[in-house]
């Protein structure tokens, strides 16, 4: 197998289960619409939230099975850093932008559910990167 072919593939099994809980949430929030609004909960802002996270972990795996075929070892420190990084600042920042927007109309439980959505994207893309890398360690690369 060539070494394309070989991280399309490392980047699909890293990738998969950050969509299976892309698409439970976003199934959750399309079944569940009804309920979860008389809990004066904002779907638009779980949403949006789940799918900025789940294109940061696109980003992210991207980074991870890049550096794990890096020759330097430092390579996969520095882009699980970085894209740990890249997340904060970019959730940070999206956070600050809604709380702008919304102002006074802003949905405290949608923001803390998102938060939520954050640690579970995140244990998902560090598990997925350290099993890349323990893959490269164990010479299965």
């Amino acid at each position: 197998m060539d070494n394309n072919t070989d991280n399309k593939t490392k980047f699909r099994k890293t990738i998969f289960p950050a969509l299976i809980v892309f698409l439970i949430v976003n199934a959750v929030c399309i079944f569940w619409k009804i309920p979860i609004a008389e809990k004066k909960i904002d779907i638009g802002v779980i949403q949006a939230g789940n799918s900025i996270l789940f294109l940061i972990s696109l980003l992210a795996s991207y980074m991870h099975v890049k550096a794990v075929g890096n020759k330097n070892p430092h390579a996969f420190v520095r882009s699980v850093m970085g894209a740990t990084v890249i997340k904060l600042f970019v959730i940070a920042g999206s956070v600050m932008l809604y709380l702008i927007i919304a102002g006074n109309n802003k949905n405290i439980a949608a923001v803390f559910i998102c938060m939520g959505l954050y640690v579970v994207y995140t244990i998902i893309e560090v598990r997925g990167a350290f099993s890349l890398n323990q893959g490269k360690n164990n010479g299965k690369n």
